[in-house]
C-alpha cells in the first residue's frame, strides 16, 4: 500500500505569510496587548457594577474577555436551568438594545475585538444594563 500525501492550499502559502507577518507588526507598534489590557480593566469595572442586579451571581474575567453568571436565586447561587426563559429574555432584549452577547448555559461571555473602542464598550455594558432593568422589571 503506497502513501497519500496531503498539503493545506494555504499552509506556508506566500500571501498568508505576509498576511501573518503585516498582523504581528500592528500588534507591535499598536501595542494591542496594552490597550487590551488597559480597556479591560475598565470593561470589567462596568461588568462588576451590575452585580446590583439580582439576576448577576458573579462577574470573571481579565483583559478584554469576560463572563458573567446568571443565577436565578443569588443568596444561594440557584443557576438557571440550560434553555430557561429567563436566559433567553436577556439575550432577546441585549440583542435588541444591540449588543450580541452569547450564551453558554446560564453564562455570558463576552470576548470583543482587542481593537475595541472605549464607546463601544459603553454601548455593550449599557444594552447588558438595559436587558438587566428590564428584566427586574
Amino acid at each position: 500500500m503506497g502513501t497519500i500525501n496531503h498539503g493545506y492550499t494555504y499552509g506556508a502559502h506566500p500571501v498568508a505569510a505576509a498576511a501573518a507577518l503585516a498582523t504581528l507588526d500592528i500588534i507591535e507598534r499598536e501595542n494591542i496587548p496594552a490597550r487590551a489590557a488597559r480597556e479591560g480593566h475598565y470593561f470589567l469595572e462596568r461588568l462588576h457594577a451590575m452585580k446590583r442586579f439580582r439576576i448577576v451571581g458573579d462577574v470573571r474575567g481579565v483583559g478584554l474577555m469576560a463572563g458573567i453568571e446568571l443565577v436565578a436565586d443569588r443568596r444561594t447561587r440557584t443557576a438557571f436551568a440550560s434553555g430557561a426563559a429567563e436566559l433567553s429574555r436577556v439575550h432577546r432584549e441585549s440583542y435588541r438594545r444591540g449588543a450580541m452577547i452569547r450564551l453558554s448555559g446560564p453564562n455570558i461571555i463576552l470576548s470583543p475585538a482587542l481593537t475595541i473602542e472605549r464607546a463601544q464598550l459603553d454601548q455593550l455594558c449599557d444594552a447588558l444594563e438595559g436587558a438587566f432593568e428590564v428584566f427586574e422589571a
